[in-house]
């Protein structure tokens, strides 16, 4: 088979569908020392507690990411979906702290909305192009990918520091890797290998071709990439033993009926 370009995907959707609602009081610090495989699995947004809600969010992102999927009527946008979710927290009484409204601690603030909307979109879309991009003959012609600014942005992080110290290598200037190097999971806030790889990053991947990648000295001409798999496990079991304080607290906190924590291991339930 000859690929003349990256193949478009359709597994974004798988993304969504294995989604549990984790409501929990946790901040966003505190989450983001949750472990990868939880965050790939669980549905949640900072000190959102409300399962229902959060059951709106998981159900609006997955008619973004699989309008081809939706059913009559159920197309959805984002600025659709933010309206629904507004409309979804005053149906549930949500009151802002009046010192808080409008930022993102906000839940009903148009930037808390837009964070949570387009981050889970962009996680699914990008999950879907990175499973698409593990099909060995396509890693053959393809086998690096650079981390690049896609979208503008007035305050910009520094994102070829942060690559260095994340144990990347510049070639003149650019970022770039192999496709599964450890750089992509060490480089993200979220620990996964593909965008976004912080929250309202603009930055995105794209790919570079083999013979590219030959002449810049990130692969040798015979040498072969391993595809990778991150599989939505059925029984996802997590060893939260060593977690303390607060982040435990928040969590063991608002499971219910989504996960059990037992002896010190947190399992998800479908």
């Amino acid at each position: 088979m000859i690929f003349s370009k990256p193949l478009p995907f359709d597994e974004a959707i798988d993304s969504r569908q294995v989604k549990s609602v984790l409501p929990t009081t946790a901040s966003s610090a505190q989450l983001q020392q949750i472990a990868p495989e939880l965050r790939e699995r669980a549905m949640f947004s900072a000190r959102t507690a409300n399962a229902g809600y959060l059951d709106k969010i998981n159900d609006l992102v997955t008619r973004i990411v699989s309008p081809e999927g939706a059913g009559p009527g159920e197309y959805m946008d984002i600025s659709t979906a933010r309206l629904e979710l507004k409309k979804a927290l005053a149906a549930i009484g949500y009151q802002p702290d009046p010192k808080k409204r409008g930022g993102l601690q906000d839940l009903s603030s148009d930037r808390r909305l837009n964070l949570i909307i387009e981050t889970n979109t962009k996680m699914a879309q990008e999950y879907g192009n990175w499973k698409q991009g593990q099909d060995p003959q396509i890693l053959d012609l393809w086998p690096a990918q650079e981390l690049y600014r896609r979208e503008a942005r007035d305050e910009k992080r520094d994102w070829q520091t942060r690559w260095v110290q994340a144990g990347g290598k510049l070639y003149g200037g650019r970022m770039i890797a192999l496709k599964n190097a450890d750089v992509w999971t060490s480089v993200s806030a979220f620990g996964q290998p593909y965008p976004p790889f912080d929250y309202n990053s603009g930055m995105g991947v794209r790919d570079v071709r083999r013979d590219e990648a030959v002449r810049l000295g990130v692969i040798e001409p015979d040498a072969i990439v391993p595809p990778d798999d991150r599989p939505f496990n059925d029984d996802l079991e997590l060893d939260v033993s060593e977690r303390q304080g607060a982040l435990l607290d928040a969590l063991t906190e608002s499971l219910g009926d989504t996960a059990e924590l037992v002896d010190g291991v947190l399992r998800m339930k479908k």
